[in-house]
């Protein structure tokens, strides 16, 4: 019996955490190993369970619970933490692994003390994990050797995310005031630049012109990251076409802030008909893999994080190129995504005609993709350098 120490925090959704304790309850299914589990700090000081709560099922979060302390001087095969900012685990154990992602790019600023030690992570046995092949290369960029760095991806749970029924989707649409007719474009998270949300409300302007029935449902973690949807439609009105009826625009607009429960989560998707991320840099992209796992094909970025699990049977993709971050005052050297914006219009153009990957090479794709990433694998692939 391997004898594993993880180190993180619980409880909340912030995407360390949430990952965290995916990860968690998957490695608990695993036979030959026994886990003892120390809490970190949140990422943020704000960040708190009564405000930021996870909305876990109650069997789950009891799970969780039910994880013991590491007693003090236990020794550990392995010591795997997943925290920020970034930090060796000071634990005993043979072999220490440190997770890691990177959007643009890692600094110093992103390790603790704003040092980054790349030796302390890497001697002997020790190594790194990464959720995409995209956030490997950025490690690699930094000066980490590729060899210590593996790439174990993110999941989802398919008796969680999982398409809502019909009588499900019409209720949550009629509470968010959208008609049978609307064709919902739906994009989640925490609304910054990188995520494109500026690309995506430019393109949805231009898109209202020809398509009055043309929604778009946006999910903002105002609460968590302090950056809302509102917000973000006022500081990019000056970008958006000059003929743009503001208010007319901001109406087709529905916005959906405060924290859900996984359940409602699932929901949320369900009352949209595509999922649109088009992204200039993201380490994984939770929210496309959990879009797909509930039945919305999705309009993605091409070359970045989504690569790894997405394909034609389940989503289209937007043409980039690669920028050099220092043009855009962006931390990190090397370079992020620029998403064509044409094609990003054309391509949602097309999606209200009916051009999306659907039927049964859809459901196809669905399936394998949640074989390949459903957290049960992922936690396999995690325990395989334990």
């Amino acid at each position: 019996m391997r004898q594993l120490l993880v180190e993180g925090s619980r409880g909340i959704t912030h995407s360390y955490a949430l990952v965290n304790m995916y990860q968690l309850l998957a490695l608990q299914g695993l036979p030959d190993i026994a886990i003892a589990h120390a809490d970190l700090p949140f990422a943020q000081p704000h960040m708190n369970l009564a405000q930021h709560g996870a909305g876990l099922p109650a069997a789950w979060a009891a799970a969780l619970d039910r994880l013991p302390a590491p007693h003090p001087g236990q020794r550990f095969d392995c010591a795997y933490r997943i925290g920020f900012p970034y930090a060796p685990s000071p634990a005993a154990a043979d072999r220490h692994l440190v997770f890691m992602t990177a959007e643009y790019g890692l600094t110093p600023q992103h390790f603790a003390g704003a040092h980054a030690d790349i030796g302390a992570f890497c001697s002997g046995e020790d190594a790194l994990v990464v959720p995409s092949t995209w956030a490997r290369s950025k490690l690699v960029e930094f000066g980490f050797p590729a060899p210590k760095v593996h790439v174990v991806p993110h999941g989802v749970d398919g008796a969680v995310f999982f398409p809502a029924s019909a009588a499900e989707r019409m209720a949550l649409r009629r509470q968010l005031g959208l008609g049978d007719e609307d064709f919902v474009f739906m994009n989640l998270g925490a609304m910054t630049w990188n995520k494109g949300i500026d690309l995506l409300l430019q393109a949805f302007a231009a898109l209202r012109r020809d398509h009055p029935h043309a929604r778009l449902l946006l999910k903002d973690d105002r609460g968590l990251y302090g950056i809302g949807a509102i917000e973000c439609l006022r500081e990019h009105v000056g970008t958006l076409p000059p003929e743009a009826d503001i208010s007319e625009l901001a109406a087709s607009i529905k916005i959906v802030s405060g924290n859900l429960t996984l359940a409602q989560m699932r929901l949320l998707y369900g009352a949209a008909d595509v999922y649109v991320s088009p992204y200039r840099a993201e380490g994984f992209n939770l929210p496309v893999v959990e879009a797909i796992a509930c039945g919305l094909p999705a309009l993605v970025t091409a070359g970045g994080a989504t690569d790894d699990f997405c394909d034609e049977r389940v989503a289209r993709f937007i043409a980039s190129r690669p920028q050099a971050n220092a043009a855009c005052a962006v931390p990190g050297a090397g370079h992020h995504l620029e998403p064509d914006a044409a094609q990003l219009l054309r391509l949602m153009d097309e999606a209200l005609a009916g051009k999306l990957p659907d039927g049964e090479r859809f459901r196809a794709g669905r399936a394998d993709l949640l074989a390949r990433c459903s957290w049960s694998a992922c936690a396999r692939r995690l325990a395989e350098l334990f």
